[in-house]
């Protein structure tokens, strides 16, 4: 049982999949409607939170590796290619 109500969890993080399959199916599966409607909500609020936290540095990241790949097209043998 606690089990179930971990996946309920774990899948409710999954944006827009708690309300269309992850509380139907733990609600028909017999789960408490109350309990799996607040753990889908705390699902989906941790990754809220994460892409609060961490939109930085992924933005830094993303920034970092199309600044390398521009490199990489035009400079495509390393900086020695200009000397």
């Amino acid at each position: 049982m606690l089990l179930s109500y971990l996946f309920v969890f774990l899948l409710a993080a999954i944006p827009l999949f708690e309300l269309v399959a992850v509380i139907p199916l733990a609600i028909i599966g017999g789960l408490s409607p109350v309990l799996t409607a607040i753990l889908a909500f705390l699902g989906n609020a941790l990754t809220v939170v994460l892409l609060i936290v961490f939109v930085d540095q992924v933005k830094k990241w993303m920034r970092k590796r199309k600044q390398k790949k521009t490199y990489a097209r035009y400079y495509p043998c390393g900086r020695s290619c200009g000397d």
